[in-house]
């Protein structure tokens, strides 16, 4: 907050000089790779004020660069928590919306995650294909594969040893191997 409030009466204070000395002529317009946002601001403001800034000003200006960076991390760190936590509740079951449980007939079952599973979307889904459930899969698979990383569509397809799709361990190893050629998908080992 104290960061804002400098930078505002800064901000005032360069606006008001300026307009009492002389008109504003519009800001040049900016690359999408130019310099970064104080060199900017600096430039601006030497161009307007046709002087140099004085050491405060120059080193209020980079604890505005600093905050804007240290804001973007904060952000960043955030997201990779959400991320992190997102992943382990996939691993548990606790991000499913529900599942589709084919390990009888095939060995697999999915687990539904992203946002576009209604239960109409997963019911329609398995249909034809294992039973639908509100529940996660259960519990003993060897691996799986999650689909659709990150986006509305997320899903995994859980491997089992056991049921009638024989699944071995050379198999899980194509399925890991082909998991990690298909875009957007990424192997879990529960």
């Amino acid at each position: 907050m104290f960061k804002k409030s400098l930078f505002l009466c800064l901000c005032l204070s360069i606006v008001l000089t300026g307009c009492l000395e002389r008109k504003f002529e519009a800001p040049p317009e900016t690359s999408s790779n130019s310099d970064s946002a104080t060199e900017k601001i600096l430039s601006d403001i030497e161009k307007k004020e046709g002087k140099n800034l004085t050491e405060e000003e120059i080193a209020a200006l980079e604890k505005l660069e600093n905050a804007e960076s240290d804001k973007k991390l904060e952000e960043d760190y955030n997201l990779v928590n959400k991320l992190e936590e997102l992943e382990d509740n996939k691993k548990t079951g606790s991000a499913a919306r529900g599942s589709c449980n084919a390990i009888i007939e095939g060995s697999t079952c999915i687990d539904y995650v992203g946002s576009m599973w209604t239960e109409q979307q997963m019911s329609l889904n398995c249909e034809g294909a294992g039973i639908y459930s509100a529940k996660p899969c259960p519990d003993g698979m060897a691996g799986g594969c999650n689909i659709g990383l990150g986006t509305i569509t997320d899903m995994v397809t859980w491997f089992y040893y056991t049921g009638g799709g024989e699944i071995t361990p050379d198999s899980l190893f194509s399925a890991k191997e082909v998991c990690g050629m298909t875009p957007m998908a990424r192997w879990i080992v529960k």
